[in-house]
């Protein structure tokens, strides 16, 4: 939002300054991780290292450099690291904060369209620094991103508050609705830390930001992140490592069996996912395709098949099993907070990549990293606990109920000789 403002009323700006911007927070992010970096934070620091190595690896056996392969990847052990250097702060404060500036954003871009679309210039500016083209913005009536508003004017939900679509702070709206789900995310994630009113705001907050962005992905997926948390404790400990190749499975089976074809909706992108899939030669899978940029290309609108032409299956595995067993599962905010992330990421990269851009993947890994130094810092719970802090646990002291508070028999004195 702070760059389009400038491209708006300082100077037009372009791709090269929106990669600086972004370097500089991922650099600062990785600085602020180092600098708090404690025994429990070094695994993160020697996994970001072999993506560095990896990256590097596959640009010399296949000849084709791209900083953008490594950046992809770096997001997580970046974020990562700043979330465990945040540890102990408050959490909960501070993503109350950023949702109540993503949600005042949200109102006024309601109310005050045309001041916001004035302010932002918000088509001028993806044209300048995406590529964008302007005959690509179908609305000439409107400023707004490209799918601020659906060529057909439906929403997926409640479709008398009109075609709008709002954007807040991220510009264009399937950002927004990507920031419910990690909104989602915490929730449940920290459920047991948060007050009754904590707890109302952000599930308000997830369905404001839900349906003011009209995400159909999003509404979906967090509703599923919000009916499956009761029962992740009981499930297997490793039993997330199954969601990215089941949902591939079940995906390509549903394209199969219903016959769906490439369009830009959700069976669509389900679609191009296979098609992908099929046309991928063994070479770019392995990481030694000199001409993988062009069917990374291709594959922008199909996570998996982006993150496996960009990584190689075997970095993909790498970036995935992370995900999946990091976060020690010592607690229900562990269990809870792993399973949603791999959910999340699982569903998402079926028809997008954008679990690795700063706008989405960024806050997602940065609570991961919050939990992940907890977890490594807190005394592990047990059945009872009651919770302290931010989801810590404390146990229960022995003696019963009341125990603390009466006072130590003394010992019968000893007698002298």
């Amino acid at each position: 939002m702070a760059l389009a403002r400038i491209n708006a009323a300082v100077m037009p700006l372009n791709q090269g300054h929106v990669i600086a911007a972004e370097a500089v927070i991922v650099v600062a992010a990785i600085a602020v991780g180092l600098f708090a970096l404690t025994r429990a934070s070094i695994p993160i620091f020697l996994f970001m290292l072999a993506i560095i190595a990896w990256g590097m690896l596959l640009s010399i056996v296949n000849g084709t450099f791209d900083p953008k392969v490594i950046r992809d990847a770096m997001i997580i052990p970046a974020f990562v690291l700043l979330g465990a250097a945040y540890h102990p702060r408050s959490i909960t404060a501070l993503m109350g904060t950023v949702t109540a500036i993503v949600l005042a954003v949200m109102a006024f871009e309601a109310l005050a369209t045309p001041l916001y679309e004035s302010l932002l210039h918000i088509k001028s500016y993806y044209i300048n620094t995406r590529g964008f083209e302007e005959s690509g913005f179908w609305n000439t009536d409107s400023d707004l991103f490209v799918s601020a508003t659906r060529p057909g004017g439906d929403r997926f939900v409640f479709d008398f508050l009109g075609p709008h679509r709002l954007s807040s702070i991220f510009l264009e709206p399937v950002s927004l609705g990507n920031f419910a789900v990690a909104i989602m995310v915490f929730l449940v994630g920290f459920w047991a830390a948060m007050t009754p009113l904590q707890r109302g705001f952000f599930a308000a907050a997830f369905a404001a930001t839900a349906i003011g962005s009209d995400g159909r992905l999003a509404t979906v997926l967090g509703l599923l992140i919000a009916a499956t948390a009761p029962f992740a404790r009981h499930l297997p400990r490793y039993a997330p490592l199954a969601y990215l190749p089941v949902a591939a499975v079940l995906a390509a089976a549903a394209v199969s069996v219903f016959g769906f074809q490439v369009e830009d909706n959700f069976p669509g992108r389900l679609a191009v996912m296979v098609e992908l899939f099929r046309d991928m030669s063994l070479s770019i899978g392995i990481g030694l395709d000199r001409d993988w940029p062009g069917f990374a290309t291709r594959a922008l609108d199909s996570g998996l098949v982006y993150l496996i032409a960009t990584q190689s299956i075997f970095g993909a595995l790498a970036l995935w099993v992370f995900a999946a067993v990091a976060l020690p599962q010592r607690d229900g905010r562990g269990i809870a907070l792993t399973h949603a992330v791999c959910l999340t990421m699982a569903l998402t990269l079926l028809v997008s990549y954008s679990f690795f851009s700063i706008k989405f993947g960024a806050l997602i890994w940065f609570i991961y990293g919050y939990a992940f130094r907890a977890a490594e810092t807190e005394p592990a719970s047990i059945d009872g606990a009651r919770p302290g802090p931010e989801g810590a646990s404390a146990p229960r002291r022995r003696g019963g109920p009341g125990a603390r508070d009466r006072a130590p028999v003394p010992s019968p004195p000893v007698p002298s000789p």
